[in-house]
């Protein structure tokens, strides 16, 4: 049997960058939307895993012949 330790996958953060990418050049963000952004990456930390990633611990077991 091969065993492979995984890693928890957690949710990307957003930045002003992710909500408004295609806005012109001199926008900037007001106070109020940076604020509602770090609520939202916030409330993203607090959630579980979403999904798990290969990890870099692997190992192997083998039954010997008075275990079977």
């Amino acid at each position: 049997m091969n065993l492979l330790f995984c890693e928890p996958m957690g949710y990307s953060s957003i930045d002003s960058e992710t909500v408004a990418g295609d806005s012109h050049e001199d926008w900037e963000p007001s106070d109020e939307l940076e604020q509602k952004i770090k609520e939202f990456n916030d409330y993203l930390s607090t959630l579980s895993p979403h999904s798990w990633q290969p990890g870099k611990v692997r190992t192997s077991y083998k039954l010997l012949p008075e275990d079977k």
